[in-house]
């Protein structure tokens, strides 16, 4: 986990959560606590002591431009329990307390992933701006274990990979094509498209793997 080098900010995330749910929360805490949630997901879809290096932007801004670096994240539990976060770039980062329990904490779904049909892991590489995409969706639920495999998402060399057992990546795809086809906004709309082919063709090729094809070559389908 990188130090942070620059602005750290210390964040209770129940005190973004008003007593009265029917309260009006203020534009900028509630744009606050989206970006806080994805930092909580990204944290309690794996186990704690984990450096996850996500594929979430910061949202810094250096010398009036906005900062172009990605999230690095870990969860403590000991003691705690706590969330470090880091940009990898600007150094900007903070402590995220108060989470568990909340809307937010993936960690108590945590038995059900990766129980799939027991082969091995596939891996969906998808570019940063369709990971990004993705995770701004307000509209489509997802089920637990296919919003774990979102947020324990890796970014690495200008990529950010998806992984999980072929039954679990079918059932994400699935959580895809409905967000794709209820999306209104074309540009999401239209990266959440790319994400779901390239499930679908990483399931293909897995298949076609698994009955003995040799024939396959990246990216052929037919």
């Amino acid at each position: 986990m990188a130090r942070t080098t620059g602005p750290v900010y210390i964040t209770n995330l129940l005190h973004l959560f008003p007593a009265d749910p029917e309260s009006v929360i203020p534009d900028k805490a509630l744009k606050l606590r989206e970006f806080l949630g994805l930092i909580v997901r990204t944290a309690t879809a794996v186990m704690a002591e984990t450096d996850i290096a996500a594929g979430i932007r910061c949202r810094s801004r250096m010398h009036r431009k906005k900062c172009t670096g990605f999230l690095l994240i870990q969860r403590q539990d000991v003691p705690g329990p706590f969330i470090h976060w880091a940009c990898d770039r600007c150094g900007s980062g903070g402590r995220i307390e108060g989470f568990a329990g909340s809307p937010y904490d993936l960690s108590r779904f945590r038995n059900g992933l990766g129980s799939g049909d027991g082969g091995e892991r596939i891996q969906v590489e998808i570019t940063p701006d369709e990971y990004n995409s993705l995770i701004a969706g307000k509209f489509i639920p997802y089920d637990p274990d296919s919003e774990r495999i979102i947020f324990s998402a890796r970014y690495y060399e200008e990529t950010v990979q998806l992984e999980a057992a072929a039954d679990d990546l079918d059932t994400l795809g699935d959580c895809v094509a409905a967000d794709a086809n209820h999306e209104k906004n074309r540009k999401r709309a239209k990266h959440v498209q790319s994400i779901f082919q390239k499930i679908t063709v990483a399931l293909d090729m897995d298949s076609r793997r698994s009955n003995g094809d040799c024939r396959i070559r990246s990216g052929w389908t037919h």
